[in-house]
């Protein structure tokens, strides 16, 4: 059967939707939501858990590392528990552990605790917000605001894609591509266990492809 291509590689922005997209935000929390998703692309539940213990520097912010675990009593992470379960080939739970009690955060996997180097775009935002603020969600309250916003800022513009917290995900691991971002750098610092997520994403992006002719290809090489 024939692997289908995951729908976010059909969302990717190019450059000039980046730019449309940027350019349609009215206020500091759009320009939070839109700006982060783009240039550091965490993945929604991480983002609205940034607080100023994951910070290098309060007044200066250049480094976000995210933990491994930590408590937390947002509404989501008060009520949900995750339990790791074995089964035998009938199907019966034979072994059941307790992977994220309730009141404690923690990232979708081993590789999502990572450290994520911030653009100096993100860094004066990041100084902006936590002069007042000690927790991305004082502002978003739960993932699904911050995915509120960005669609509405979405929809002020002429793109025909799906803009969302996803699919800016999926744009930004395309952009550290089209900036010769080496393979690895990127698989650690969106959070995966393989470089097979990137692959694909970079096989279907045409300003990549494009990238990479127009800076090395020159007119009568051969």
């Amino acid at each position: 059967m024939k692997k289908k291509k995951p729908k976010s590689q059909d969302n990717i922005l190019n450059n000039r939707e980046i730019k449309e997209l940027k350019s349609k935000v009215l206020n500091f929390k759009e320009k939070l939501a839109i700006y982060s998703a783009i240039y550091i692309g965490m993945r929604g539940f991480e983002f609205i858990h940034i607080n100023v213990n994951w910070l290098d520097d309060i007044k200066n912010p250049t480094i976000i590392t995210i933990p491994e675990s930590m408590k937390c009593n947002c509404q989501r992470c008060s009520e949900i528990e995750y339990w790791h379960t074995k089964k035998d080939k009938e199907g019966k739970i034979i072994n059941k552990i307790l992977a994220k009690p309730k009141g404690v955060w923690k990232p979708k996997s081993i590789e999502g605790s990572r450290v994520i180097a911030l653009q100096p775009e993100i860094q004066k935002l990041f100084k902006e917000y936590f002069k007042n603020h000690k927790s991305m969600l004082e502002m978003f309250q739960s993932r699904f605001e911050l995915y509120r916003t960005i669609k509405r800022v979405a929809k002020r513009t002429n793109i025909k894609k799906n803009v969302s917290t996803h699919h800016l995900r999926a744009t930004n691991c395309a952009l550290l591509n089209r900036m010769r971002t080496p393979l690895l750098d990127i698989t650690k610092r969106l959070g995966w266990n393989s470089t097979e997520m990137a692959l694909t994403y970079f096989k279907h992006d045409p300003e990549s492809a494009k990238d990479v002719i127009n800076e090395n290809w020159k007119e009568d090489m051969i």
